[in-house]
């Protein structure tokens, strides 16, 4: 078990604050998206957003999609102006299209937050964002700052050394991959290849 050296409290306090924020911004701008398209919203939903960013923003609130919802959602084909409804369904779309801008600068704003922490920090549950769990665990131990034991130390000193060995090499002009690819393994233990020595040298 590692111990914990020190833990920056405010750190955490405003991680978990913003990532709040964020999961309720996110969760008032999909329940428009919901009530204004009808869109199912699934994990599959968000790769589908994050895959095609812009495109896919516009593609979910183009009046298109909006206007076949609302007169779905009246039972009234588009077109059929006879029909007592139609007017209150040109109305609601009218009205909507008019706010969409709106929800459409707000999913711009999050689409970046939704890249990186779906599946990381939240993910949808009946349609709704909610955070992993143990999420607040990880965000503890990313607010800690552990202990180094004797044994890390000694890794890290070793590990500078050959740190050191590799720049030496560096100056011949032995890039990083070369270097790695100098060495075989045998019988359990690493040794240098004699044949690819000699290649880097013609």
């Amino acid at each position: 078990m590692r111990l914990i050296e020190n833990f920056d409290i405010n750190l955490y306090n405003e991680r978990i604050i913003e990532l709040e924020k964020q999961i309720e911004d996110l969760n008032s701008a999909l329940g428009y998206l919901k009530e204004w398209t009808g869109a199912e919203i699934t994990n599959d939903f968000f790769d589908y957003l994050t895959d095609n960013r812009g495109a896919a923003i516009e593609n979910i609130l183009s009046r298109k999609k909006i206007s076949k919802h609302i007169f779905d959602k009246y039972n009234i084909k588009p077109g059929d102006s006879d029909n007592p409804n139609y007017s209150i369904c040109t109305n609601e779309i009218f009205e909507t299209c008019y706010q969409v801008n709106q929800l459409k600068s707000s999913l711009y704003k999050l689409i970046d937050f939704i890249e990186e922490e779906h599946t990381m920090s939240f993910t949808i549950q009946n349609e709704k964002a909610v955070t992993i769990e143990g999420l607040e665990e990880q965000l503890m131990r990313e607010c800690c700052q552990f202990a180094s034991t004797k044994a890390e130390k000694q890794r890290l000193i070793r590990l500078q050394q050959a740190c050191e060995i590799i720049n030496e090499f560096r100056k011949d002009g032995i890039r990083l991959y070369q270097f790695m690819d100098l060495f075989t393994e045998v019988h359990g233990k690493y040794a240098v290849d004699g044949a690819k020595i000699d290649n880097i040298s013609e």
